[in-house]
């Protein structure tokens, strides 16, 4: 017997009957939860590091539903601060961007699975601090390495790890006196945790089991985390992933090549670098780069001269978090004070680096790098 059944719509508790060709009677009834205008949630719960550890002891604890889809996001680290200098004509560079966090596929379970793992325990860790920016009365003076995040975010069962979605890598801090910018952190893997931005190419975190950490800033990753922006190589801009997290963006980029943190389909998009001020650009203030997109979705846009950068929107059922944009330099005869990073949405979203400051009396001080995203964990009930 084959049934075509239209869309069906009443009242929530409605007993609707059908009469089939062979007079087989079929009863159904409406859930009395949710009605044909609503989303089809029997619950739905995002949890962060304000809530960590999340747990579920008994069955009464689960939130409602007879299946569930979690979505698992690591944290991203804090981005660099940015350099500061009142004295010379060296270039001042701003912090460079942090790295988004992995983010899980999908993960889909039945209640009755849920029960059999329990109890059930869920580590969110916050995401690291920014870097400070420098402070100087004359010689110039480098920012601070954006801190990393204190672990990885963990769903356990019976005291078991089963879920790990790994976090990303700092930005470094802005440099004054030479030409290197402020490097991006390594984006987190499925499989590895992303590097802070160390060397010239900050590695990503591993793709698959016992595997290297291979995804160049030049070739996108399916599950490992894309590498950091090189403070050296011009044009080098955060690696990109799907399930991995996005490179952190650097400094030090003028005219027509603006590059910025690296993309991520699913996990947490790279900061942008902070803006810098150097001979290539007649020691004028350079904006702050851009954060990676999220799909096609755009980061956090760098901030104009002496304007911080936007801050990441939280993740959803469909990505992790967004990213941060870089802080603008200032470049002024008097007091200078660059830009702060915008800060990484939370599910991971990398943070923008420090802008850079070139003052000519007073103090200058560099820009501090933004936080980066937090870990996220999305539990829907259906």
């Amino acid at each position: 017997m084959t049934l075509v059944l239209a869309p069906l719509r009443g009242q929530p508790g409605e007993v609707l009957e059908l009469q089939t060709a062979q007079n087989t009677q079929l009863v159904m009834q409406r859930d009395t939860a949710a009605s044909g205008d609503e989303p089809g949630y029997a619950s739905y719960n995002v949890y962060n590091a304000a809530s960590s550890p999340v747990m579920f002891t008994t069955p009464a604890d689960l939130p409602a539903g007879s299946f569930f889809i979690w979505y698992l996001s690591g944290p991203a680290a804090g981005a660099g601060g940015g350099a500061a200098n009142r004295t010379g004509l060296n270039q001042v560079n701003g912090g460079g961007g942090s790295a988004g966090g992995a983010r899980l596929p999908p993960i889909i379970l039945s209640r009755a699975a849920a029960i059999a793992m329990l109890p059930i325990v869920g580590v969110l860790p916050a995401g690291g601090l920014g870097g400070a920016g420098a402070t100087t009365t004359g010689a110039e003076a480098s920012g601070v390495d954006g801190a990393g995040a204190l672990g990885d975010a963990t769903i356990s069962a019976g005291g078991v790890v089963v879920y790990t979605a790994f976090r990303g890598g700092g930005g470094s801090a802005g440099e004054s006196g030479g030409t290197a910018g402020g490097m991006g952190g390594g984006g987190g893997g499925v499989m590895g945790a992303g590097t802070n931005a160390t060397s010239a190419a900050t590695g990503g975190g591993l793709p698959l089991p016992g595997s290297a950490a291979t995804n160049a800033t030049t070739a996108a990753s399916t599950f490992g985390g894309g590498f950091g922006a090189s403070g050296t190589t011009s044009g080098s801009a955060g690696g990109v992933s799907v399930f991995g997290g996005g490179g952190g963006g650097r400094s030090n980029e003028s005219g027509a090549v603006k590059t910025a943190g690296g993309d991520s389909c699913f996990g947490g998009a790279g900061g942008g670098g902070g803006g810098f001020v150097g001979a290539s650009v007649g020691f004028a203030a350079v904006e702050g780069r851009d954060g990676g997109k999220t799909f096609s979705l755009p980061g956090g846009i760098g901030g104009a001269v002496g304007l911080p950068g936007a801050a990441g929107l939280p993740g959803t059922e469909g990505y992790g978090g967004r990213s941060g944009g870089g802080g603008g330099a200032v470049s002024v005869p008097g007091v200078a004070t660059g830009a702060r990073g915008g800060d990484g949405g939370e599910g991971g979203g990398g943070a923008g680096g420090g802008g850079a400051a070139k003052g000519g009396s007073g103090t200058a001080t560099g820009g501090r790098g933004g936080n980066g995203g937090g870990a996220q964990w999305i539990f829907v009930g259906f």
